[in-house]
């Protein structure tokens, strides 16, 4: 089955969303243990993990070496900040990220491809962990 169009959807809404969705996740990661480092830090690091989520779901599949992913990790170097950090900003983002894609009429969760379109996230969040451990 292709998932294109979804994947496309899913990149379209990220794309119009961005500022919302940054905010959003930066705004709650105080209380998932987020403040070891700085708010605006914090804001570039949801920034980045954002794109390289969003890279995931476009392609559906992961460059470990590319610029989304270096970028995240090489951020999160600078700043101390530590695989078990990342893996729970990553989770926050794939969530945030969940929460926006429930709401669209063409892909939410009373469409039929809702079970596709939380499939592509979580995989794509998972990935992004998995290229950035590597």
């Amino acid at each position: 089955m292709d998932h294109a169009p979804i994947r496309a959807r899913i990149v379209k809404i990220v794309d119009q969303h961005r500022e919302a969705l940054t905010s959003d996740a930066t705004a709650i990661l105080p209380f998932a243990g987020g403040q070891a480092v700085g708010g605006e830090t914090w804001g570039r690091l949801v920034e980045l993990a954002l794109a390289v989520v969003r890279a995931s779901a476009a392609e559906g599949d992961l460059d470990w070496r590319g610029p989304e992913t270096t970028d995240l990790s090489t951020c999160a170097a600078d700043h101390l900040v530590g695989l078990r950090q990342l893996a729970a900003l990553l989770h926050l983002v794939e969530r945030t990220l969940l929460d926006e894609l429930a709401l669209d009429e063409t892909i939410g969760t009373t469409s039929e491809a809702w079970p596709v379109v939380a499939r592509i996230v979580r995989t794509a969040s998972f990935d992004a962990l998995a290229a950035i451990a590597e």
